[in-house]
C-alpha cells in the first residue's frame, strides 16, 4: 500500500483520503511487528534485511501493476486483462527456463505435485488476480492495496500452525493490528 500511495501521489492517479492514509499507516506498523518482531523483541539479522529488501522490491513492482493496471481495466474487461497478465508472465517465466523444462522428466513428477500446481494456479494466479483486479476497479488502487498486507498475517498463522513455528508478541501484535 505504501508504494501504491507514493506511486499514485506521482502519478497523480487517484487522491488519497486521510482514511486510507490513516490505514495504511496502521497496517504498515503491523507488517513492522510481523517482520521484526521476535520472541525478545526485535531481530533485523542479515539474511532477515535480505529477504526484507526482495520483499520490498517485489511489493515495488506489484504497487506499479496496481496503480498502471486501472486504466487498463477502463478499457478491457477482467478476463482480457487476466488473460494479457497470465499470458505475458507465462511467457517471461518459460523463457527464463526453457532450458530446464526441455530437460525435465514430468513424468515423474507425482499427482499430489501435479494438484498442487493446479491448485495454485487456479486459485492463486487465475481467482487471486481476479478478485484483485475487480477490487482496484470497485474500490480503487489504494484501497484494494491494504489488502495485500494480509499474506504475511495467513503467512505467520500457517507457519503457527503447521510447521510448528513460535510466535512472538510482537508478531501476534502486529497482526491484530493489520486486520484491525
Amino acid at each position: 500500500p505504501v508504494f501504491v500511495v507514493i506511486i499514485n501521489r506521482i502519478s497523480g492517479f487517484e487522491p488519497l483520503t486521510r482514511r486510507a492514509l490513516i490505514g495504511i499507516c496502521v497496517t504498515f506498523g503491523g507488517i513492522l511487528l510481523i517482520t521484526f518482531g521476535t520472541g525478545n523483541g526485535f531481530s533485523a539479522e542479515g539474511t532477515i534485511l535480505l529477504g526484507v529488501f526482495l520483499l520490498l522490491l517485489s511489493e515495488a513492482a506489484y504497487g506499479g501493476y496496481t496503480v498502471f493496471v486501472k486504466p487498463i481495466l477502463a478499457e478491457y474487461s477482467l478476463y482480457q486483462v487476466i488473460a494479457m497478465v497470465v499470458g505475458i508472465t507465462f511467457v517471461l517465466f518459460l523463457l527464463i527456463s526453457i532450458r530446464s523444462v526441455l530437460h525435465f522428466d514430468f513424468s515423474a513428477v507425482s499427482a499430489g505435485a501435479w494438484l498442487s500446481m493446479s491448485y495454485s494456479g487456479i486459485f492463486g494466479i487465475c481467482v487471486g488476480n481476479f478478485l484483485w483486479n475487480y477490487g482496484i476497479r470497485h474500490i480503487g488502487s489504494t484501497n484494494t492495496s491494504v489488502y495485500g498486507n494480509l499474506p504475511p498475517v495467513f503467512g505467520i498463522a500457517a507457519g503457527y500452525l503447521f510447521l510448528g513455528e513460535v510466535l512472538g508478541g510482537l508478531q501476534i501484535l502486529g497482526a491484530a493490528v493489520v486486520l484491525l
